[in-house]
């Protein structure tokens, strides 16, 4: 994983995972959000609070002139949302 002020290549995508599972049907199911930063980085999580705090800790990191203020609603309309069974 890069460090603190790291920025990985164009081609590389750094992937943060949460791990909390959702039950529907009788199957477990996963709803991953995914958010592509323009910088490269793909953060994912399982559940939208995990996101915002990866994708906080990321900007804070990787963008501090944006910082960790970024407030919830935005991050979220950023991402995208992904079922795994």
């Amino acid at each position: 994983m890069a460090s603190k002020g790291d920025q990985p290549e164009d081609d590389d995508a750094v992937a943060l995972n949460g791990d909390e599972d959702g039950e529907s049907a009788g199957r477990i199911q996963e709803t991953a959000m995914i958010l592509r930063c323009e910088c490269g980085v793909i953060i994912s999580a399982i559940g939208k609070q995990r996101l915002i705090k990866f994708a906080r800790e990321h900007y804070a990191g990787a963008h501090p002139d944006l910082g960790s203020d970024i407030p919830a609603h935005m991050i979220l309309a950023m991402a995208e949302e992904e079922v795994r069974t």
